[in-house]
């Protein structure tokens, strides 16, 4: 299996948070244990969405990033769906097809996406309408034709990786993010051999897990814009 990590770009946080709310929401009432951030969404209810629009201002960069992580992980379940279902429409058919994903929040304003348990089916790969009519498809085809089961997957990932596919990757894997609510782009995706550990890092965030230090900046936050608000 593969795991695929794809750079975040641009990223409209007040917008997705407006679209990806409500889903956190129903999350949070249907936990077994929800923490006190998690009671707090469940009495705003409906009024969720406009609180947080209106905290934004007093949110630094880090916490929106971690904010948009959890938005992902809440709603894992819809993106891989979503995800899947725009590959093999460009792909043509069941070609690449992602197990789940992770986000990391990294140093900087940069955040990745990990699409993790990502399994290829090589002989469609290489029949992927992509690839017909194009002078690189004869030499894929006899490239894969003539790799070894220990090679057969770096072939693959050169195929995925070439400026005939990444793009088209990049550009399904955006709108599937857009079509959940999170209004991003992607705008750069390194594929490489899974190594076990991308799962762990999935069930750890998933759920919209959020560390404790980053629900304590949200509850910091929600008291200066109370603050603020009674002082008018």
């Amino acid at each position: 299996m593969l795991n695929i990590l794809f750079e975040v770009g641009l990223v409209d946080y007040e917008k997705s948070i407006e679209n990806l709310l409500p889903h956190v929401v129903e999350k949070c009432r249907a936990k077994k244990e929800p923490s006190e951030i998690d009671k707090f969404i469940i009495r705003l209810g409906s009024d969720a969405v406009p609180v947080a629009k209106k905290i934004m201002k007093y949110i630094d960069q880090t916490t929106r990033d971690q904010i948009i992580i959890s938005l992902i992980m809440a709603n894992q379940d819809r993106l891989v769906q979503v995800a899947n279902d725009r590959l093999e429409e460009i792909l043509g058919g069941k070609v690449v097809v992602i197990g789940g994903f992770t986000g990391e929040d990294l140093p900087g304003p940069r955040m990745i996406l990990g699409a993790t348990q990502v399994n290829i089916n090589y002989k469609e790969l290489v029949n992927s309408p992509l690839l017909s009519g194009n002078i690189f498809s004869g030499a894929v085809k006899f490239a894969v034709q003539m790799a070894s089961p220990a090679t057969i997957e770096k072939q693959a990932i050169n195929i995925l990786a070439s400026d005939l596919v990444k793009p088209k990757i990049l550009s399904a894997l955006s709108d599937a993010l857009q079509k959940i609510g999170l209004i991003v782009t992607l705008q750069n995706m390194i594929i490489r051999e899974e190594t076990g550990t991308e799962q762990t890092v999935a069930s750890k965030k998933d759920e919209g897990y959020l560390p404790d230090a980053i629900e304590d900046q949200l509850m910091d936050a929600v008291i200066a814009w109370m603050k603020d608000n009674g002082s008018r």
